[in-house]
């Protein structure tokens, strides 16, 4: 859980598909209407509206870390955006190289 948040229905059990895609829609595509009328018009539960629909409640969970997992840092990695450095490299100089070919030919005097 990103921020330790959990959604449950209003009794704290499990929720299904079904009312998590009702609850989700309003996230999704109206939010701004979601949050303003469920936080404006009902002050008192500060619910968003598509939570009050599906009958659920966002709730805050404590994270406790599990004992017998050991966090490692990773090492740097030598892929950018899926593509090994030495093909980047190889990438660099073939482009330099055109370079070097387009300006030669562009100040190739004939004769």
């Amino acid at each position: 859980m990103v921020l330790n948040l959990k959604v449950t229905d209003r009794k704290g059990g499990k929720i299904v598909f079904r009312v998590a895609a009702l609850e989700s829609f309003g996230k999704a595509f109206l939010l701004p209407l979601d949050c303003l009328i469920g936080w404006l018009a009902m002050p008192n539960n500060k619910l968003r509206l598509f939570n009050r629909i599906s009958n659920t409640i966002v709730i805050r969970t404590k994270y406790e870390e599990p004992e017998e997992v050991r966090y490692v840092k990773e090492k740097k990695s030598f892929w950018f955006y899926g593509v090994p450095s030495s093909t980047l490299r190889r990438y660099r100089e073939r482009i330099t190289a055109d370079k070097r070919l387009r300006y030669a030919s562009q100040n190739f005097a004939y004769g």
